[in-house]
C-alpha cells in the first residue's frame, strides 16, 4: 500500500475477496509519476482560499436553510432541507464559491475529489449530497447550467473521488443538452455542494469541507499499478512467493462486521420486530449495545473497527511486507504515504472498513481511501453482476432450483427444514397470524372456533422475490435473517438473551441458510463471498 525499495521484474499478488483494495509499487516507477492532483479549493493559507456563499430555495418558495463558516481550515456547511409546501418535495440548499472564479486547469485529471466528513448522528440524518461544477461552456442556449454528481459522506474524513464522465449537465434540477464536463476542464468557473436533490428528501445535515482536488484515479494510475491490479487473484504457493521478489500486493475483501438490518428489511427497532417473534424483548436493539452511534444505515460496529484494524495490524508486522511499505520503527511509522491507494464503493461500511485498515497498516498515513462506484458492480459485487463467463439465473431457472412453482417451493423449504425449526424454537415465530395468511384483514384472528390459530414459521407461505440477494420470502428467508442477527451480534459481543446457551457452532451452522440462498440467486463464488465470511470470522476466534 506505499512504494517498495525492492527493483525487480517480478510481481505476485496476494489476494483475499471483497471491498477494498491496497498495493505496493516500485519506487522507480512510482516517482516517475506525473502529479497526482491540482488543488483548486482549500480553507487553509497554504492553498487556494475562496469566498464561499449559500443558496436555498427560499428563492423558489421554500423554506430550507443553511449557512456557512470556516472554522480550523475548513469548511462547515449546515442546514435543513425542508418539504416545499406547493410541491410536496423535499428543496434544496447549495453551498458554493463566491462569484466566476478562474480555477486552475483541470485536464488530463479524470476525477473530482472531496475531503469530507458528515454528521451521522441526531438531529443530522443526511449523508448523501452532489459536488456542483459551472464552467465557461457549461450551457444550453440562454441556460447556463451546472454539472453535478452524487456522492455519500461518513462521520470519518474520507476522501470521495467522483469520475468528471458521471457529471450530468443540469439546469435547475433538469438534464439539459450540452458539452460533457470532460472537454470543459480548462474552463472551471465555480465550485460547490448541494442536498436536497439526491436523495430528494428532507433533513438535517452538517457537512465538513477541507479541500477540493481534480484528481486521478485507480484506472489511470501508472503502468505498475495497472500491471498489478489486472493479475490473477490466485493465492501463489509459499515456495512460489520464496522464490520471487514480493514487488505489489494487493488485498481485496467484504465490509467488517457490521449491525443487522431489521427482519422486513428496514433499520432494526423493536417494532421491526414484533410481528416476527413473540420474545422480541430478548433481541436487542439499542445502539451502544451494538456499539454504533445510530442503527441506520448498518454501520460498521466499535468490534468490527477492531477487528479490520487487527487485519491491518498483522500485514505492518510481517517483514516482507514492512520492507514493501519502507517501515523502519514502530508498525506504520516511515511510511511513504504518496503511494498508498485504498478504493472501497460508496457504502457507509466499506469506506468504514477501509479507513479501519488503513488505521491498523499505516495510521500515519490519511485522504488514501477513495469511495467510487466506478467498476464496482464487477470488481465488489455490489449486486449480482453475471459475465458472459460466468451468467446468473434466470428467474425460471431459479424457480426450478428452489423446487418449483406449483409446488410452492416447498422443497428448497424441506432441504434446511432442520434449521428452520431449530430457529423457530428460538424466536418463537409468529404473533402476526397474517403471515400465514395474507389475506386476513388487519385485527382479524384465523380459524374457526375451536381451532388453533397459531401462526408458525413453516407455516408462511412461499413468495417469489427475485432479489439479487434473495429468491424467496418465506420460511427459508426468515430463519436465514434471524441467523444473520444472532451471529453479528455473537461476533459483536452483544448479549442476546434469546440464544442463551447456543453454541456458537449452531450459529454457524444456522448461517448455512444464507449460504443456502445465495447458492440459487448469484454463483458458488459469491454464496461464500456474501455467506461464508462471517462463519469464517467466528471460527478465527473472540
Amino acid at each position: 500500500m506505499t512504494r517498495g525499495t525492492i527493483a525487480s521484474t517480478h510481481l505476485k499478488l496476494l489476494g483475499a475477496l471483497g471491498v477494498f483494495c491496497g498495493l505496493f509499487c516500485d519506487t522507480v516507477r512510482c516517482a516517475e509519476e506525473a502529479a497526482k492532483y491540482v488543488e483548486l479549493a482549500t480553507f487553509n493559507a497554504t492553498g487556494k482560499v475562496l469566498d464561499w456563499e449559500v443558496v436555498n430555495d427560499p428563492v423558489m418558495g421554500g423554506q430550507s436553510t443553511s449557512s456557512f463558516t470556516t472554522v480550523d481550515n475548513h469548511g462547515v456547511w449546515e442546514g435543513d432541507v425542508k418539504i416545499v409546501p406547493f410541491l410536496h418535495a423535499a428543496g434544496f440548499c447549495i453551498a458554493r464559491t463566491k462569484g466566476l472564479v478562474d480555477f486552475p486547469e483541470a485536464s488530463g485529471f479524470d476525477v473530482l475529489q472531496l475531503r469530507v466528513r458528515a454528521a451521522v448522528t441526531s438531529p443530522y440524518n443526511r449523508t448523501g449530497f452532489q459536488a456542483q461544477v459551472a464552467t465557461k461552456g457549461g450551457h444550453a442556449g440562454y441556460r447556463n447550467g451546472q454539472y453535478v454528481a452524487s456522492f455519500l459522506a461518513t462521520a470519518n474524513w474520507t476522501t470521495v473521488s467522483i469520475p468528471f464522465s458521471e457529471f450530468e449537465l443540469t439546469w435547475r434540477g433538469q438534464p439539459i443538452q450540452g458539452p460533457p464536463l470532460t472537454e470543459q476542464l480548462a474552463q472551471i468557473q465555480q465550485l460547490g455542494v448541494s442536498a436536497g436533490q439526491d436523495p430528494n428528501v428532507p433533513g438535517q445535515f452538517k457537512l465538513e469541507l477541507a479541500w477540493i482536488r481534480a484528481g486521478r484515479s485507480a484506472s489511470s494510475a501508472p503502468d505498475t499499478l495497472k500491471q498489478a491490479s489486472s493479475m490473477s487473484t490466485g493465492m501463489p504457493s509459499k515456495s512460489a512467493v520464496a522464490a520471487v521478489d514480493l514487488k505489489a500486493v494487493v488485498i481485496v475483501s467484504r465490509h467488517g462486521i457490521r449491525t443487522p438490518y431489521g427482519p422486513d428489511g428496514g433499520d432494526l427497532s423493536s417494532e421491526s420486530f414484533m410481528k416476527f417473534s413473540h420474545v422480541w424483548p430478548e433481541l436487542p436493539v439499542d445502539a451502544a449495545a451494538w456499539g454504533v452511534p445510530t442503527m441506520a444505515g448498518q454501520l460498521l460496529t466499535a468490534h468490527g473497527e477492531l477487528n479490520i484494524r487487527a487485519m491491518g495490524s498483522f500485514y505492518a508486522s510481517q517483514a516482507r511486507y514492512a520492507a514493501l511499505l519502507g517501515s523502519r520503527g514502530e508498525a506504520g511509522e516511515d511510511v511513504n504515504c504518496s503511494n498508498v491507494f485504498l478504493y472501497a464503493d460508496n457504502s457507509t461500511r466499506d469506506v468504514q472498513t477501509a479507513e479501519a485498515f488503513l488505521r491498523g497498516l499505516a495510521p500515519v498515513c490519511e485522504g488514501v481511501v477513495v469511495p467510487t462506484v466506478q467498476g464496482s458492480a464487477s470488481l465488489f459485487n455490489t449486486g449480482n453482476h453475471p459475465s458472459t463467463e460466468c451468467a446468473g439465473a434466470t428467474a425460471s431457472q431459479e424457480k426450478i432450483l428452489l423446487g418449483g412453482e406449483e409446488g410452492g417451493y416447498a422443497a428448497f423449504d424441506h432441504a434446511q427444514s432442520l434449521r428452520i425449526d431449530q430457529v423457530q424454537q428460538v424466536v418463537q415465530c409468529c404473533p402476526d397470524p397474517g403471515l400465514c395468511d395474507p389475506n386476513l384483514a388487519a385485527g382479524e384472528v384465523a380459524g374457526e372456533v375451536g381451532e388453533s390459530n397459531e401462526c408458525v414459521m413453516t407455516g408462511i407461505p412461499n413468495k417469489f422475490i427475485g432479489k439479487f440477494y434473495q429468491a424467496l420470502d418465506g420460511p427459508s428467508s426468515l430463519a436465514s435473517y434471524f441467523s444473520s442477527y444472532f451471529l453479528l451480534g455473537w461476533l459483536n459481543n452483544v448479549t442476546i438473551p434469546a440464544i442463551k446457551g447456543v453454541p456458537p457452532a449452531q450459529l454457524v451452522d444456522w448461517y448455512q441458510l444464507m449460504y443456502a440462498g445465495f447458492n440459487v440467486v448469484d454463483n458458488w463464488w459469491s454464496a461464500r463471498s456474501f455467506a461464508s465470511e462471517l462463519a469464517a470470522q467466528s471460527l478465527s476466534g473472540d
